[in-house]
């Protein structure tokens, strides 16, 4: 049986929350990217649960916590530059799940998904089901579920 040549993406969305293993897959992702900068953007994108992190909130706690989100985007923009990677980050407002699977797919049309297999809020997932697991069925692209190893541990947390 001849070898069959590996498929490679060119436009590859990154999910992140700030959680270690969306580190990790942006870390996958921009490995991924260097094979072919010339050729290869990444999507970085954040997107605010709007319900579970505005019920009741203030416009300066919204304000304070998109600030925050902003400052986290851009320092994943400075490493994939470090990276020589074509990058842009963006911040959309909603479900984190339909977000990602579908309102970010019809914005930059990915070949491919790279995202933590495990984000932050361990309450959503319980109430609401794993992001992950919504995104990898009902995304029109192939998406990488990235998990956390020993190696890869260590140099997250740089």
């Amino acid at each position: 049986m001849a070898a069959k040549k590996q498929k490679q993406y060119t436009n590859i969305l990154v999910p992140v929350d700030g959680s270690h293993n969306s580190k990790l897959a942006l870390l996958r992702a921009l490995d991924m990217a260097e094979r072919h900068p010339d050729t290869t953007k990444l999507h970085i994108a954040h997107v605010i649960n709007e319900v579970t992190n505005f019920a009741g909130a203030s416009d300066q706690f919204i304000l304070k916590m998109t600030n925050n989100d902003r400052k986290m985007l851009n320092k994943y923009l400075k490493v994939a530059k470090e990276h020589h990677v074509k990058a842009d980050i963006k911040i959309m407002y909603g479900s984190p799940k339909a977000t990602i699977a579908h309102d970010l797919t019809d914005l930059y049309h990915p070949d491919l998904i790279v995202m933590g297999a495990i984000g932050l809020s361990k309450i959503e997932r319980v109430l609401l089901g794993s992001v992950a697991v919504y995104v990898s069925r009902e995304a029109p692209c192939d998406v990488l579920l990235v998990k956390e190893d020993h190696q890869s541990k260590a140099k997250a947390k740089k």
